[in-house]
């Protein structure tokens, strides 16, 4: 089943989704963030909002930088920043359009897309300035294309996130920097 932009979210074969019961941190990863997400769901009225996907990208961001150790160095450095990395966890695909699930691998929800964090220029590191989340598909046939046509709308989108990439993190910086530097 493809999700599309238009389709709504809907609760898909091999969900339990929202995963509340109790803490694990094989979902969670941190307790923080199972406390975040119990306290998003209750404010919602036990409904799934759009605070509490945001908890859920937030689990999804922690572990992805922190499972390879330059992404990790890169965190430390302050080139890879969770926050802003937030800001561009997208609902859909950029490339393609389906819709994505940050929830934790095991824990997939069928007919959904997986997000990957990809280097737009593959000779810089992970850093702010050069990542985007699309789609894993996406991201193997940026890498793995066999034929240009494979590439055009992938290749559309990525031109435009790097233009648009500049001007976006010079403004988060400018907006963030008296928090970065005032140690909030």
């Amino acid at each position: 089943m493809t999700l599309t932009k238009n389709t709504t979210r809907q609760k898909l074969k091999g969900s339990e989704f929202p995963y509340l019961e109790s803490y694990e941190s094989d979902t969670w990863r941190k307790q923080k963030f199972f406390n975040e997400a119990i306290e998003c769901y209750s404010k919602a009225g036990n409904e799934v909002d759009e605070n509490f996907m945001q908890v859920v990208k937030k689990v999804w961001i922690d572990l992805n930088i922190s499972c390879n150790t330059e992404r990790v160095r890169n965190k430390k450095l302050g080139l890879l920043n969770p926050d802003y990395l937030l800001t561009m966890a997208t609902d859909t695909c950029k490339c393609c359009g389906r819709i994505m699930w940050y929830g934790r691998v095991h824990n997939m929800v069928e007919g959904y897309a997986k997000p990957s964090l990809d280097r737009m220029n593959n000779k810089h590191g992970y850093r702010d300035d050069n990542v985007w989340i699309i789609c894993k598909e996406c991201n193997t046939k940026k890498s793995n294309s066999l034929a240009p046509h494979d590439l055009y709308r992938i290749a559309a989108e990525w031109d435009k996130e790097v233009s648009l990439r500049e001007e976006q993190y010079k403004t988060y910086c400018e907006q963030n920097m008296t928090t970065l530097f005032n140690g909030e």
